[in-house]
C-alpha cells in the first residue's frame, strides 16, 4: 500500500485563489493534523529504505509515522504514504539530495505544539510565532498580531535558535 502525495506547494494551487485560506484548507494542504500515536520504531527525520508495491527499494526521509501508516519524502516534494512495516533504517551514506531534508525533518520532529518558533519567510526575513498545531508536513503558526500561517516543515525551527542562522533551510 503506497500512495503518492505531493507537498503543499505542488498540489491544489487553485484552491487558494478564492480568497484568504481557511484554517481547514491550510491544515489539509499540510497533510492534516498529526495525531498522537505510540512511539514509532523509526524516528521522524530518519533516512529509510521503503519497499515499493513492485518489490523495489527506494531511499527517503521519514516525515511522520502514525501507527501502521508512515509518510516518506522521496524527492522533489514527492511524499509516499506507505505501511510502516515496509520501512527499515537505511544503512548507507546519506544521498546528497536528501541530506538537507533529513536535517529539516529532524528539526520539525523536535518541535511541540505551543512552542515558540521562528518562521523563514524568505531571504533574510523571519518572524516569530507559536506553533499551534502540528500537521504531517508542517504546522499552523500563530503570529504576534493574531494571524495564523500554514508553514511547511522546512521553514520552521525552535525560537531558541539564533536568528540569522538560516533556520531549517541552512541559507542566510
Amino acid at each position: 500500500m503506497a500512495r503518492k502525495v505531493f507537498l503543499p506547494l505542488t498540489q491544489g494551487f487553485a484552491d487558494g485563489l478564492d480568497g484568504p485560506p481557511t484554517v481547514d484548507s491550510m491544515r489539509a494542504r499540510l497533510g492534516g493534523r498529526l495525531e498522537d500515536s505510540p512511539p514509532a520504531s523509526i524516528l521522524a527525520g530518519s533516512l529509510v529504505t521503503m519497499i515499493t508495491p513492485t518489490g523495489s527499494e527506494r531511499v527517503g526521509v521519514l516525515l511522520c509515522s502514525e501507527g501502521e501508516v508512515s509518510h516518506v519524502y522521496l524527492e522533489r516534494g514527492i511524499v509516499k504514504r506507505t505501511q510502516s512495516d515496509l520501512l527499515r533504517v537505511f544503512e548507507g551514506e546519506t544521498p546528497a539530495d536528501l541530506a538537507h531534508i533529513v536535517r529539516q525533518a529532524r528539526i520539525f520532529a523536535s518541535l511541540s505544539e505551543g512552542q515558540e518558533v521562528h518562521v523563514d519567510r524568505g531571504p533574510g526575513h523571519t518572524q516569530s510565532g507559536v506553533l499551534r498545531e502540528k500537521c504531517r508536513y508542517g504546522g499552523l503558526v500563530e503570529l504576534s498580531e493574531g494571524k495564523l500561517l500554514g508553514v511547511g516543515f522546512g521553514k520552521l525551527w525552535p525560537a531558541a535558535a539564533p536568528l540569522g542562522q538560516g533556520g531549517a533551510t541552512g541559507s542566510n
